[in-house]
């Protein structure tokens, strides 16, 4: 029960965070601060980053995180973890519609920077960050469901951690998104997690 209250906790914080950005974005203090940083990140632009924010930046697209997504869900249908790989594949596809749909209802324009990466559509919420905190971190989850307690099952997390946050901080980097931008997805990712962590936690009990 104490549990439950904590993720219900968990998803309204990550919610008003959301909300909070989504009313303070096109301030004018905070969108000097989001152009300071992206200022900062480009001037610090050079080859020994830009081969490393690429890269990250391409690891959480769709087209490495599907073929991602079909392995794990192919493994755990193998080890009969029906319900883990139902509940992949579904925060996967939610992530994505729910991002798409918050994009196009604020239309922020992307930052002017030069883009190091090809990007479409609208800024507000990062998709990669979204979908990067939703996908990873509810693998995430599973590892410390499914893997027994061990040095593995410790840097296997630590590991997906340093990669959501560096898709995140990639995308800045690459001059496509805005600081609020990526802490938005970011925190609709989390409230994602969380919520198919509930629901995961409900079937184990039974």
């Amino acid at each position: 029960m104490k549990q439950r209250g904590k993720d219900g906790v968990y998803i309204m914080a990550s919610l008003v965070l959301f909300m909070c950005l989504l009313a303070i974005f096109k301030l004018e203090w905070v969108q000097a601060l989001d152009q300071s940083i992206t200022d900062a990140m480009f001037n610090k632009r050079g080859d020994e980053f830009t081969a490393l924010f690429v890269f990250m930046s391409t690891l959480g697209s769709w087209k490495v995180t599907g073929v991602i997504a079909i392995i794990i869900c192919l493994y755990l249908l193998v080890k009969k973890q029906h319900h883990a790989a139902a509940l992949l594949a579904i925060i996967y596809i939610t992530s994505r519609v729910l991002n798409w749909f918050v994009k196009e209802l604020v239309h922020r324009p992307r930052p002017t920077v030069e883009h190091l990466v090809a990007a479409s559509s609208y800024s507000f919420p990062s998709g990669h960050a979204m979908n990067s905190m939703s996908f990873f971190g509810f693998i995430l989850v599973l590892i410390l469901y499914y893997q027994k307690k061990g040095i593995g099952r410790a840097l296997s997390c630590v590991l997906l951690g340093v990669i959501i946050f560096l898709i995140g901080l990639s995308r800045i980097y690459v001059g496509v998104h805005f600081f609020t931008d990526v802490l938005a997805g970011f925190s609709l990712g989390f409230t994602l997690v969380t919520v198919f962590k509930i629901l995961l936690k409900k079937k184990l009990s039974k």
